[in-house]
């Protein structure tokens, strides 16, 4: 396998695996709003508390990749 077609398919996989939570996430947030009674105000604020954690992180990798380099920032986030 190329180098090039190598690079590609572990950077779908690290999309695929970057963004899986926040589908699963959406997906089942009616059925845990259900088991914990919880109102749509409620399901609002923990998915902006979900969201809110992303930026975050978003904001933190970003000035890490500008200070040590994307590639080994996503060489860590991989393995974490």
């Amino acid at each position: 396998m190329s180098k090039k077609n190598r690079t590609l398919i572990l950077m779908v996989i690290a999309l695929f695996l970057g963004y899986l939570p926040w589908y699963n996430f959406s997906a089942v947030l009616k059925y845990i709003a259900a088991d914990f009674s919880l109102s749509p105000t409620d399901t609002g604020l923990i998915m902006s508390a979900f969201q809110l954690g992303y930026v975050i992180v978003v904001l933190i990798t970003g000035w890490l990749a500008d200070r040590i380099g994307p590639k080994k920032v996503v060489a860590w986030a991989t393995l974490l």
